[in-house]
């Protein structure tokens, strides 16, 4: 993230059923090598055969402890194969599964296997064939599996899933922590279905993984598929509910009816829980119909006089969802919801495109919970000036094949994130101070122009260290009049847990909603607890807890329960003359990034609700937290409220 300010800057830093020889020892790593595979025994066509291509990876096992999480989605599949209706089931369908990338797994048929094929059915694991440890990263090792599947069971119509974690058009699908976390990025999951010697299309293709739900998925997945099934939002880890498959015991079935099933019975599963959740059934017959709406919409929209487009998009997308974690609470989403950010664009352009018309068709089935604004369905791709890679994240862009002129807008917007100079606040800023019980601030014509977002940061001082604070709260919740002042109320009232105040940091504002991110330790891990406020949830509501990364997005969504303990961090504040060194040797400093609080222990229900703590002004100070449009952090000098101003 780019940083700067005028006093400181936040720190951020082989065969089912017989017919092949089951290999008993595992193999030294090898290249992926694309196989010819005929069954030796003579096999009827079945209605439907599912592949699933499963890399277990941290949500399977640690080196030295299985999570389950892939063991689990296997055992649920294991209950519908043999279960009340499995005869009708297994007469319609062959369900093959490639598991690998993990350290281990816990389904006991797999025990001290790294990587296998077999079929569920009614029997269970059947045709258990361990395999080389294979890079499931690699586009060839798809295609053989691929290859595997069809060609020993072979069916009228074919469903491919993935399964595990997912990041979205730049990053891709998976994470083989066997293979250096290697990822299958779209261009290779285009050549990992093309060499396959897959000879019809795909009925429903689907993604139990995060943020794969984009348009661009949709478009390499436009020319082997009819449906897609994936979500533009985090997933929890249970994923999806694999009860679906209970759908094989009726007939006439099609890819959408199909795909509503899945779709849900993933909503009803996470009916009672918090964590926002999205997923759609893309028809994916309309993408040709949507890519060519999008590109008038961005034709009109390079038409329209404005003075600064680049500018524009900066404002307009604080108020657009986005989707996805953080590893840092600044942090901007790469990925925001399709019809927002192009309505909020330039709803000229919206209307006389038609492209609302177009993805009406493109996303037949949806469901969504717990957001403000209620998302389209699908994702699209928006650079943000915190990828600390974005330069190659652009050449990657270029390489998914999607829309050329929006690929062109995308480019063009990263140019101006990275090329641009950072706002002279000294000049734009004139009288700034505290009159009565407000702050206020001068900002000239031009300095607005530039601004994205601004927002009113309290801290409170470190203590033993000069010139060093920690961040309570940053907040939107300000005016700016016509003239350009701006003007904020400081509050003695802090959202807090268990009695102590926690770490708010607003990360988006709509009409609707404001969400929070707050670093905690939930259990002892680094996570992000979000947090929301609406008319429904005023005194506001722990969402899901959030793991940090900055390798893949995680497909874990924790929700705070009772035996929970969660130990509340603050970011640090501070200057050119903080003696960092100094903090990495204190206790109570986390990674030099963090001042850390008090360890809370959910011994009851109520204590994972959010409370309110006061905090009297005088022990706090105050200013203002500018972005602007190129997402530089500025910041005002800090202000102690005078005795008495309130």
């Amino acid at each position: 993230m780019k940083k700067g300010g005028l006093i400181a800057a936040l720190c951020a830093a082989a065969s089912i059923g017989g017919g092949f020889t089951v290999m008993n020892q595992m193999q030294p790593s090898v290249e992926p090598v694309i196989h010819t595979y005929e069954t030796e025994v003579e096999r009827t066509e079945k209605e439907y055969t599912v592949m699933l291509y499963m890399i277990g990876s941290d949500l399977e096992s640690e080196p030295d402890e299985v999570t389950g999480a892939g063991s689990s989605d296997l055992e649920e599949m294991l209950a519908v194969m043999m279960g009340e209706h499995s005869e009708i089931i297994n007469e319609r369908v062959n369900l093959v599964v490639e598991a690998g990338g993990s350290y281990q797994w816990g389904l006991p048929e797999l025990s001290g296997m790294r990587s296998a094929r077999f079929c569920i059915n009614e029997e269970g694991i059947d045709g258990l064939t361990e395999l080389e440890d294979t890079n499931m990263g690699a586009s060839a090792a798809l295609s053989d599996f691929i290859n595997y599947a069809a060609g020993t069971c072979p069916a009228e119509n074919y469903i491919l899933l993935f399964w595990n974690h997912g990041s979205g058009p730049i990053e891709g699908y998976g994470y083989d922590v066997l293979h250096e976390g290697d990822s299958i990025l779209l261009p290779e999951m285009r050549a990992g279905i093309e060499q396959s010697e897959l000879d019809t299309r795909i009925q429903l293709v689907g993604f139990d993984a995060c943020l794969m739900g984009s348009v661009e998925t949709a478009g390499v997945m436009s020319s082997y598929a009819d449906y897609m099934v994936a979500s533009a939002e985090l997933e929890p880890q249970d994923g999806w509910d694999y009860a679906w498959l209970e759908i094989f015991a009726e007939e006439n079935l099609t890819g959408e009816k199909i795909g509503k099933k899945i779709v849900e019975d993933y909503d009803a599963y996470y009916e009672e829980e918090t964590y926002p959740i999205t997923l759609a059934c893309v028809d994916l017959s309309a993408y040709q119909e949507t890519k060519e709406a999008l590109a008038h919409y961005m034709e009109l929209l390079f038409m329209e006089e404005k003075e600064d487009l680049y500018g524009m998009v900066s404002q307009k997308r604080k108020g657009v969802q986005g989707f996805g974690n953080s590893s840092m609470v600044t942090d901007c989403y790469d990925l925001a919801d399709m019809e927002q950010l192009l309505w909020d664009l330039s709803e000229t352009a919206w209307t006389e495109s038609a492209l609302g018309d177009a993805m009406d068709r493109l996303i037949p089935i949806r469901r969504s919970r717990g957001y403000g604004r209620t998302p389209c369905g699908v994702s699209i791709y928006l650079p943000s000036a915190t990828d600390y890679e974005l330069e190659e994240s652009i050449k990657r862009y270029r390489d998914t094949g999607f829309e050329n002129t929006y690929i062109r807008f995308a480019a063009d917007y990263a140019a101006y994130l990275l090329n641009g100079e950072m706002t002279d606040l000294e000049a734009g800023i004139g009288q700034y101070g505290q009159q009565e019980e407000h702050i206020t601030a001068e900002l000239a014509p031009e300095l607005l122009q530039e601004i994205s977002a601004l927002y009113l940061l309290a801290v409170k001082p470190l203590p033993e260290v000069e010139n060093c604070f920690y961040v309570l709260a940053t907040d939107s919740d300000l005016s700016v009049s016509g003239s350009g002042k701006a003007e904020a109320v400081p509050e003695e009232v802090y959202t807090a847990l268990k009695g102590q105040p926690l770490c708010l940091v607003e990360q988006y504002n709509s009409p609707e909603r404001t969400d929070y991110l707050s670093p905690v330790l939930y259990n002892g891990e680094l996570c992000m607890m979000k947090i929301s406020f609406s008319e429904e949830n005023a005194d506001g509501e722990i969402m899901a807890v959030i793991p940090v990364t900055d390798k893949v997005s995680a497909k874990k969504e924790y929700e705070l329960r009772t035996g929970d303990t969660v130990t509340p961090l603050y970011m640090l504040f501070t200057d050119e003359t903080t003696p960092m060194q100094e903090l990495s040797v204190r206790e109570d400093i986390y990674e030099n990034l963090y001042y850390i609080g008090e360890e809370l222990v959910m011994e009851e229900e109520w204590d994972v609700l959010l409370e309110t703590v006061t905090i009297p002004l005088s022990e706090c100070f105050f200013g203002f937290m500018i972005e602007d449009n190129r997402q530089n952090f500025q910041y005002t000098e800090l202000i102690q409220i005078a005795s008495g101003a309130q």
